[in-house]
């Protein structure tokens, strides 16, 4: 029985370890080994750490990576917030019939595709869009405006579809986590006269902050990833104003003349950004 137990655990672990190895270990060295490498398209040449010593030096790269950090600064304590809430108002809830209708109205943008919401997001915010009609009900004289040809425009665009999209799939995230918690606690807090802010502060946030932090870490890998709505709604304009490492990496792979050693290493670079960032938000964990 346990000789057989054991076969079949090691067949699923060579499996799991197979499809890690095959798409995320090799994928990672070959784009090492990459990144070492210049020139264009098929033409590329050993140049050790030539690519490297470009991104010093490279105007729309620093472009980029200023953008993504400021995503990263803003998305990410506006969906945990916002997660957090609404996981902690769904948990109030006394009818597990309406939790459950919640929780997949909540849910549904995570499952919806990219490109389809945010081609919708795009007409939203467009000179004939959603948005300034629903503005004209309440002041016909107002000047329409095409939002995704300013730099503030565009990136609220991107900002508000962020986090209509993501939002959900985080709050289930921590409701699970909430509904962990021993009602008791919750009982014995209100018998102590707490309010249900200070419940919700000085209890559920210290219990589930673990699943918090794992949030944020998956969040600001996420983030650092952030590339279908910025093709499809802004294109990484107007001037550059969105453009993130991602659609850079897409662009001098694919849209400007083949760069791949060049576009490789900025992969590093975002590899090694979030690992950094992610590993100090754990350390930053341990201690809370």
């Amino acid at each position: 029985m346990n000789q057989s137990y054991n076969k079949y655990m090691l067949i699923f672990v060579f499996g799991s370890l197979s499809i890690i190895l095959l798409f995320t270990v090799v994928p990672l060295f070959y784009s090492t080994f990459l990144s070492l490498h210049s020139g264009r398209a098929n033409n590329l040449y050993f140049s050790e750490f030539e690519n490297y010593r470009r991104m010093l030096d490279d105007p729309m790269l620093i472009n980029a990576l200023r953008n993504t950090v400021g995503f990263s600064l803003i998305l990410t304590p506006a969906v945990l917030t916002i997660s957090f809430l609404l996981a902690n108002c769904i948990n109030n809830v006394r009818s597990e019939r309406l939790k459950g209708i919640y929780s997949v109205i909540l849910f549904f943008p995570s499952i919806t595709s990219p490109i389809a919401y945010s081609m919708f997001f795009r007409q939203f915010f467009l000179l004939d869009g959603f948005l300034n009609n629903l503005i004209s009900i309440f002041n016909p004289s107002v000047i329409f405006t095409n939002y995704l040809l300013t730099p503030f425009g565009a990136r609220l665009a991107i900002i508000v579809v962020c986090i209509w999209a993501w939002s959900g799939y985080y709050t289930m995230l921590i409701l699970s986590a909430l509904q962990s918690i021993d009602p008791i606690i919750h009982k014995s807090a209100k018998i102590d006269g707490l309010s249900k802010f200070r419940i919700l502060y000085k209890i559920n946030l210290p219990i589930i902050i673990p699943v918090v932090l794992l949030c944020s870490v998956l969040l600001f890998s996420g983030i650092f990833q952030l590339f279908a709505e910025i093709m499809v709604i802004t294109g990484g304009g107007p001037a550059g104003s969105t453009i993130t490492l991602s659609f850079y990496i897409y662009q001098l792979s694919f849209q400007f003349a083949p760069q791949f050693g060049y576009a490789a290493s900025i992969a590093i670079l975002i590899f090694l950004i979030s690992s950094i960032i992610g590993f100090i938000q754990l350390k930053m964990g341990d201690r809370c």
